[in-house]
């Protein structure tokens, strides 16, 4: 929704050395337009980050005024903030000291809306706002599915986090799920009615993607037209990768060509080498433009024990790629629609991996039906759902 009638205030002063400042209170009238201010801790090359950039530009033309508010000012995607939009710093480099702040900034500045991504950034929002006397709208978006965290993860922050959303999340003004599974878990876990909770697919897919994806890319396996099965994400343990290598082995047409870093990568290369597999698994660590190479890929395999979401099976699919993944809790099957547009596996099952590593090797493929559904997780897409829950939570719509 658009809010015509509004008047955007301009950019945030600067120092004289160009950095930007935080703003300075409103004053009666500096501000016509409704304010939203987007939280994270900082701008690392994460999904959260990478997110709140692609859609602050969409709010913005909507009618609203936008602010990134971090608790340090810093990470390797600072430098691609727009020049229009305000960046708050918390400077607190302990999330347990951004409470204070927080408070103050929505005490003094009255943003409209605050939007909070994961656990311990939603219940600091959530807790300053109270702090604050709730003078903002706190909309809390859930990326993680939080009983199989809670379940696998070693940290006791994952431990506490489901008690900690039963007594919190009630205060929150809107709650976001980045999958219907996440919605349902949500409300096991809270007690809440699903009818407080909003599902907004994450937007995977970037505007770019078809030019980055025609980008070239030099590796003797494409250029060998040879069958390449390929996978995106970190070397942890809740991606499982131990079952994917297990599984290549057992499709011996298959090449396995693995974008990512992580802390079992050494554990993976001894896996392959013992299972004499070395020379069809390429490790090519850290790629900033993967699309090139899921787009001459010939599957996309994802093997993960449980996922919020699983933004990289909505990339390839934007990129004609055809998915094998596990029906892992909780957005894979959403995304591949039940098996629609993907080939779905149990979670951990290495016979039933290869299997269908090999079928989709085999099999026709309609790239095109394929990119249309990879398209309904565009950045539009969820722009669209998170102003009309904006629009609903300002009496709008």
């Amino acid at each position: 929704m658009h809010l015509r009638h509004r008047r955007r205030p301009g950019a945030s002063p600067r120092s004289a050395d160009g950095a930007r400042q935080n703003p300075a209170p409103p004053q009666e009238g500096d501000c016509l337009m409704p304010r939203l201010a987007l939280y994270m801790t900082e701008f690392a090359s994460g999904g959260v980050q990478r997110m709140n950039l692609n859609l602050a530009p969409r709010f913005i033309a909507a009618g609203y005024e936008v602010t990134f508010v971090v608790h340090e000012a810093k990470g390797a995607l600072v430098d691609s903030v727009p020049a229009n939009i305000r960046v708050h710093s918390l400077n607190a480099p302990r999330a347990r000291n951004a409470v204070r702040p927080l408070a103050d900034y929505l005490k003094t500045q009255k943003p409209d809306i605050l939007v909070s991504s994961l656990g311990q950034p939603n219940l600091i929002a959530l807790l300053a706002n109270k702090m604050a006397g709730r003078p903002t709208k706190i909309v809390v978006s859930q990326r993680n599915h939080l009983t199989s965290q809670a379940r696998d993860m070693p940290d006791w922050q994952y431990k506490v986090l489901p008690f900690l959303y039963r007594k919190f999340l009630r205060h929150a003004d809107g709650i976001i799920a980045v999958s219907e599974g996440l919605a349902q878990d949500l409300v096991a876990v809270t007690g809440l009615p699903r009818d407080r909770i909003t599902v907004i697919y994450n937007p995977a897919v970037p505007d770019d993607i078809d030019a980055r994806a025609a980008q070239p890319v030099e590796h003797p396996w494409f250029e060998a037209k040879l069958p390449v099965v390929i996978a995106i994400g970190r070397m942890v343990a809740v991606k499982d990768y131990a079952t994917m290598v297990n599984a290549i082995a057992r499709v011996p047409e298959a090449r396995l060509m693995i974008l990512g870093e992580g802390p079992l990568l050494r554990e993976l290369e001894a896996q392959v080498a013992s299972l004499g597999i070395a020379s069809r698994v390429a490790f090519l660590g850290f790629r900033d433009n993967p699309f090139a190479y899921l787009a001459r890929a010939s599957t996309f395999v994802l093997s993960s024990r449980h996922e919020g979401f699983g933004n990289v099976i909505a990339e390839a699919l934007a990129c004609g790629t055809p998915v094998v993944t596990t029906d892992c809790e909780s957005g894979p099957a959403e995304i591949v629609d039940h098996g629609r547009y993907g080939r779905l596996v149990p979670v951990g099952d290495v016979a039933a991996l290869a299997d269908a590593l090999h079928q989709s090797l085999t099999a026709t493929v309609d790239k095109e039906q394929l990119k249309r559904r990879g398209q309904s997780f565009s950045v539009d897409r969820a722009a669209e759902a998170y102003l009309a829950l904006f629009g609903k939570l300002l009496g709008h719509g």
